[in-house]
């Protein structure tokens, strides 16, 4: 709002980077995601002029934030920004290829749909390219009724679908300020807990599990890590990629897991070479010329005894090992 607080008078901005990169372990409730990840605040929103509830999100101010963030070593943009546009403006997808061809993840929100019906078709910028886009289930896993779904730009179609919560009920409870949207807020309280409910919400999960991945694996490259996110989720709706659920529900622990520890996420490493478990002694079984009661021991030979076998163990260091600092920058 060009005046000398940083702080979001909306709410949802801080909503949102609470569902990024929360802190946790501090005896406060609620956790993030990456909670060791950086967040970057772009303010791009601001209010209307003699209008104390409503707030624009002019398209010059979302191009320069985008610009900035990139321009300022953002690995992850996430835009919890949606317009019902029949297509972006020349210089919003200038900002957006530049940020992919800067290796940047853009992560946005699919849209919620006019008077909580999801609209068939992804809305912008979710709808573009390369942009990752992701829609809402509620806390039964399907598809959350305002969540819009479909395809966007050249069939594109949504990408995941994550938690956003119900629009009548449960929303997603993060630490934040009071109030998501269409209020102002003072810059003091900080509630312990505040539901909110949209998409916007479903693209900051992603952008959590997105900084995880960079954190745990640096070396990705941005198609690497959204083809990662794609085949680790897990598989909702009808199977396969479909309009409703994209490739499925954001899944943090497949994206992550690496059983070879070569550096390569196991869903997207062509050859997993899984070493000996090493944590465990190693047992030769003990061969008992001795049998329980009523049970009977076959025999190569009758008139020769089986020799009797001594276990041995074997034990060895356990592997370990460590995880990379957190390298991502979600903005806002």
């Amino acid at each position: 709002n060009q005046d000398e607080h940083p702080n979001d008078d909306y709410g949802h901005g801080t909503h949102v980077a609470s569902i990024i990169a929360e802190g946790t372990d501090n005896g406060l409730a609620g956790a993030g995601i990456a909670p060791a990840a950086r967040i970057m605040p772009v303010k791009v929103c601001g209010r209307f002029p003699n209008q104390v509830q409503a707030y624009s999100c002019p398209v010059p101010s979302i191009v320069a934030g985008i610009e900035w963030a990139v321009e300022h070593g953002a690995d992850i943009i996430n835009v919890s920004i949606a317009a019902e546009d029949t297509k972006l403006s020349a210089a919003e997808e200038t900002a957006l290829d530049h940020a992919e061809g800067e290796g940047v993840l853009v992560v946005a929100a699919s849209g919620n749909g006019d008077n909580g019906v999801g609209d068939n078709r992804l809305w912008y910028p979710a709808a573009y390219g390369e942009v990752f886009s992701v829609g809402a289930v509620g806390h039964d896993s399907l598809r959350a009724g305002y969540s819009n779904w479909g395809a966007g730009e050249d069939a594109k179609l949504l990408d995941l679908v994550a938690p956003g919560g119900h629009a009548t009920s449960l929303g997603v409870p993060q630490q934040s300020y009071e109030f998501c949207k269409m209020r102002i807020q003072t810059y003091s309280a900080v509630a312990a807990l505040t539901q909110c409910w949209g998409t916007s919400m479903s693209a900051a999960h992603v952008s959590g599990v997105a900084a995880l991945v960079l954190s745990r694996f640096p070396t990705l490259s941005t198609p690497e890590v959204r083809e990662l996110l794609r085949c680790s989720a897990i598989d909702l709706g009808r199977e396969g990629a479909d309009g409703y659920y994209g490739y499925g529900l954001v899944n943090a622990p497949a994206a992550l897991e690496d059983a070879d520890f070569d550096n390569i996420p196991d869903c997207i490493d062509p050859v997993i070479e899984v070493p000996l478990n090493d944590c465990l002694p190693r047992t030769t079984p003990t061969l008992s010329e001795a049998a329980p009661a009523g049970i009977s021991t076959p025999t190569g030979d009758a008139t020769e005894p089986p020799a009797t076998l001594t276990p041995t163990a074997v034990p060895s260091e356990a592997a370990t090992s460590s995880p990379t600092p957190i390298g991502g920058t979600p903005t806002e």
